[in-house]
């Protein structure tokens, strides 16, 4: 039997999807990591977990942080918005910050970037599980989601 090792919540509130149905070969194949995807009702991003800012990209439209437990997450914002040159952003953390789940990350103007014709679905990534371990996505029946509620597990 299994038995959950993280849980990872969801920093945007909105519609999740399944990683496999995303627009975007490298995320939906997984070459990146197990998560999830969420298409954003709103533009304040949270941190999923405690843990500490590795990297805040110089676009601010993704960041990668460690848990507190070891797990490394990969929250990015909208696909193809590294071409906005960080114009619809603003970072509230920077890297090396250590962060509490549910503290404010980022900012994202989400109707400036789907104006701009680009998607603003966020990819909620898992990069480092073992490989005697299972990430699964938490799903609502109505697969929509709250900030802060529980969007991936762990498992052992």
């Amino acid at each position: 039997m299994m038995s959950i090792r993280h849980v990872i919540a969801s920093p945007v509130s909105g519609r999740t999807i399944p990683l496999d149905q995303v627009d975007d070969e490298v995320l939906s194949s997984g070459l990146v990591g197990e998560g999830q995807a969420i298409e954003p009702s709103d533009g304040t991003v949270l941190s999923p977990a405690d843990g500490r800012i590795v990297r805040m990209a110089s676009t601010k439209h993704a960041f990668c942080m460690l848990t507190d437990d070891g797990l490394e997450v990969l929250v990015h914002v909208g696909i193809d918005t590294v071409g906005l040159a960080g114009e619809p952003f603003e970072a509230k953390a920077a890297t090396g910050d250590h962060v509490t789940c549910g503290d404010v990350v980022m900012k994202a103007d989400l109707e400036s970037i789907r104006q701009q014709g680009i998607s603003a679905l966020t990819s909620v990534l898992i990069t480092n599980y073992d490989d005697d371990e299972e990430v699964t996505a938490v799903q609502s029946a109505s697969d929509e989601i709250r900030a802060g509620d529980p969007l991936l597990v762990v498992c052992k």
